[in-house]
C-alpha cells in the first residue's frame, strides 16, 4: 500500500494552529505525524486519502503544503534512516530495534516504527514518562488510554506495574503497540481496540495514563475519574500551557487534586491524585 505524504513548514504554525491542525487532519484519515524541526509531515494511505478535504482545510487555514507519494517498498527504509533513539534524563532510551546504542539508562523501550502515533519524539510522551518516573508502579494496576505505539504501557511494565491494560480505537496503532509488547519481551501487558467501554463498568484502576487531546480529555473527564480506585494517579497530555485552566477545572471538579504540571514547547503534562474517588 503506498502512503500519502503531506508536507506543511512549521513557519507558520504557532503551537495553538498545530493543535488545531493535527486535530482536523485526522478526520480526514490521516494515520500519523511527525514534527519535524522545520515542518508537520502527515502520512495517510494513498486509498483512503480525501485529496479535497485536505486541500479545502488547509487553503482554509492559508497554510502552504506539498504531496509527495512514497511506495510502500521504500516506506520502511525511510521511516528507519529519520527514526533516532530518545533519551530521557540519562534514567529511560526508547530507541528503534535496529539500534545499537551504548550506555543504556536504567529503562530501555525497544520499538519497531510503524505508522502510529507515539515514538517518543513528541513533546507529550516525554512529559508523561517524566511523571511517571515519580511515581512507585510497582505492584499497580494501569490503564493505558490511547496507546498509540504502546511506549507508555511498556513504561509502566518496566517499572514492575502488576498489569496494564493499553487501548487505542485505531486498529494499526493497537498492531503496532502489541508489536512493541511483543519486542520488549512484556507479559503483562494486554492491548485492545476500543476505548474506554473496554474496561468492565465495575473496573478501576491504581494508575491511569491518557496522552490524547484537550477536547477528548475534557469530554470524558467525569468517566476517567470514575475507572480510579482510591489514593490513585492520573497522568494526563496532549494539551497546550494555554489550556492548563481548563483541564484543571475539568477535572477538579470531580474531586482530583492537582499535584504537579511539566511543560516542555508549551506543550504539558498534567498530574493529578485521587484520594476520595473509590
Amino acid at each position: 500500500m503506498d502512503y500519502i505524504q503531506i508536507i506543511i513548514p512549521s513557519q507558520n504554525l504557532t503551537p495553538e494552529l498545530l493543535e488545531i491542525v493535527i486535530a482536523k487532519l485526522s478526520d480526514f484519515s490521516i494515520e500519523s505525524f511527525e514534527e519535524a524541526d522545520d515542518a508537520l509531515i502527515a502520512y495517510v494511505p494513498e486509498k483512503r486519502y480525501n485529496r479535497k478535504a485536505v486541500t479545502s482545510f488547509l487553503n482554509d487555514m492559508l497554510l502552504l503544503y506539498k504531496e509527495n507519494t512514497i511506495k510502500q517498498k521504500n516506506w520502511n527504509a525511510q521511516w528507519e534512516s529519520s527514526f533516532k533513539e530518545v533519551r530521557l534524563d540519562d534514567k529511560v532510551l526508547i530507541k528503534a530495534d535496529f539500534h545499537k546504542s551504548k550506555n543504556l539508562p536504567g529503562v530501555v523501550i525497544n520499538i519497531h516504527p510503524k505508522m502510529a502515533f507515539g515514538t517518543g519524539h513528541h513533546e507529550t510522551t516525554r512529559l508523561m514518562i517524566r511523571h511517571m518516573l515519580k511515581i512507585p508502579l510497582r505492584g499497580k494496576t494501569v490503564l493505558d488510554w490511547g496507546t498509540g505505539s504502546g511506549i507508555l504501557a511498556i513504561m509502566a511494565e518496566k517499572q514492575k506495574a502488576k498489569s496494564v491494560l493499553a487501548v487505542d480505537t485505531d486498529m494499526l496503532a493497537v498492531d503496532n503497540a502489541r508489536d512493541n509488547v511483543n519486542i520488549n519481551e512484556c507479559k503483562r501487558i494486554v492491548v485492545k481496540q476500543g476505548g474506554l467501554d473496554i474496561p468492565g463498568k465495575n473496573d478501576a484502576f491504581d494508575v491511569i495514563l491518557a496522552n490524547i487531546n484537550k477536547n477528548t480529555l475534557i469530554d470524558n473527564a467525569s468517566c476517567l475519574t470514575g475507572k480510579l480506585k482510591k489514593n490513585a494517579h492520573l497522568l494526563l497530555s496532549g494539551f497546550l500551557v494555554s489550556d492548563v485552566n481548563d483541564i484543571g477545572k475539568a477535572f477538579e471538579q470531580h474531586g482530583l487534586k492537582f499535584e504537579q504540571l511539566l511543560t516542555e514547547n508549551d506543550w504539558c503534562a498534567a498530574w493529578f491524585s485521587n484520594d476520595s474517588t473509590s
